[in-house]
């Protein structure tokens, strides 16, 4: 993944972290009953993975969209 920072976050509380670099400890996480999740990288730049991770992003809020509340 293509990443260009330096700084981070802690994994907020009833978050789940999800994956580290060499570079930042804090890469990605979910919330543990909820569907909100946060990146620390730039998928729209860092090549097929990136476009993976962009289309279930999209799937994910289109399923969240249409299910019963």
């Amino acid at each position: 993944m293509q990443e260009d920072h330096c700084e981070s976050i802690s994994v907020a509380p009833n978050f789940i972290h999800l994956a580290t670099s060499d570079t930042c400890v804090n890469e990605a996480m979910m919330h543990e009953t909820l569907p909100y999740y946060g990146i620390q990288f730039h998928p729209e730049v860092s090549g097929n993975q990136g476009a993976i991770i962009l289309e279930n992003f999209v799937s994910i809020c289109l399923s969240q969209e249409n299910s019963p509340e």
